[in-house]
């Protein structure tokens, strides 16, 4: 009888503690914004680049719910990586920015495209919003 008691009780604390956790993590995921790309420069990040990492959301920003939209250029080596990334238009807000350029310069682009194009312009949203 006490085994079974004990059963039904670690039950209870373990649904509970699931429940808790469920409750935690459903509040941080509505908590983190978002970087959005659009559908074609997805595709085509695809075809012309070896290595593409999206810019990084800022805790700092999430904590202060700062979004923004924002172009950069990056002016691509013949090799494929890149030589400097351009602010044309600051999503408006420093970190932001901070967070694409840091992303950007790590991208890699193949070859064969690099050997065509000599920059690429790329749009950015940081957003809060879950679609």
């Amino acid at each position: 009888m006490a085994y079974l008691f004990l059963v039904k009780c670690m039950r209870r604390t373990l649904s509970f503690l699931i429940a808790l956790a469920v409750i935690a993590l459903s509040s941080q995921l509505l908590a983190q914004g978002r970087v959005i790309m659009t559908p074609q420069l997805v595709d085509a990040m695809r075809r012309f680049t070896t290595y593409a990492p999206l810019p990084e959301y800022p805790a700092s920003a999430l904590a202060h719910h700062v979004e923004g939209n924002g172009w950069f250029m990056l002016y691509v080596r013949p090799d494929g990586t890149i030589q400097t990334v351009q602010v044309l238009q600051s999503t408006g807000h420093r970190e932001l920015d901070q967070a694409c350029i840091s992303a950007y310069r790590q991208w890699r682009f193949r070859p064969n495209f690099a050997a065509k194009a000599k920059k690429v312009k790329i749009p950015v949203t940081f957003t809060m919003k879950i679609p």
